[in-house]
């Protein structure tokens, strides 16, 4: 129970992020569809903004293996 809450609370941050990334892309584009002069703002978003959230999800899949590999020790080095 422990590891997979551990797992949870690893993934959290990048999964908020992704989350953000694409609800983002979401309202650009239905900003463009209603204004386009929007349009320039919306294409910047989806096209440089909302392809973070591919290395957001591959984090969030990692779960808390990575974030516990890294031991106090290593941090002071």
């Amino acid at each position: 129970m422990a590891q997979g809450l551990n797992d949870r609370f690893a993934g959290a941050v990048p999964y908020l992020r992704a989350f953000a990334r694409v609800l983002g892309g979401h309202f650009h584009l239905k900003a463009a569809l209603a204004d386009p002069a929007r349009e320039p703002l919306a294409r910047f978003m989806i096209k440089r903004m909302l392809p973070d959230h591919v290395p957001l999800l591959a984090q969030v899949r990692e779960g808390a293996a990575g974030v516990y590999a890294v031991t106090p020790e290593a941090l002071l080095a």
